[in-house]
C-alpha cells in the first residue's frame, strides 16, 4: 500500500525492537512519547519530515488502552492530520478522550 507508520510509545526498548524488525522495509518511524502536547507534536513532527510525510499526515489508528485517558499524544496527532485525514478508534480509553474540536472542523 505504500504508507509510511509512526510507532509511537512508552517504552523506548520495544520501539527499538521494532524498528531493527522493520528495518529493511524503510516504512517505519518509531516516536518515543514525551508526556507533554508540545513535545509530542515535535517529535511527530520531527519524524515525519524526515520521511515522505511531510509534517502531516493522512490517518490514525487509535489503540490505546483502557490506562491511556491522560494522554498527550492523542491531540497531538489529531492537530497534525491533513485536511480530509482519517482516524480510526480501536482502543477503549476508560473515560473517554480530549479531542481538539476546532481542529477537527
Amino acid at each position: 500500500m505504500g504508507a509510511v507508520v509512526i510507532a509511537m510509545g512508552r517504552n523506548q526498548d520495544s520501539l527499538k525492537r521494532l524498528q531493527q524488525h522493520f528495518s529493511s522495509t524503510g516504512r517505519l518511524i518509531t516516536v518515543p512519547m514525551t508526556g507533554t502536547f508540545e513535545g509530542d507534536v515535535a517529535a511527530l513532527r520531527d519524524a515525519s519530515s524526515s520521511s515522505s510525510i511531510s509534517g502531516s499526515f493522512s490517518a490514525f489508528l487509535d489503540l490505546s488502552p483502557p490506562a491511556a485517558a491522560d494522554n498527550t499524544y492523542f491531540q497531538a496527532i489529531i492537530s497534525l492530520l491533513k485536511y480530509g485525514g482519517r482516524v480510526a478508534l480501536m482502543g477503549g480509553m476508560k473515560d473517554g478522550a480530549s479531542i481538539p474540536y476546532e481542529k477537527i472542523m
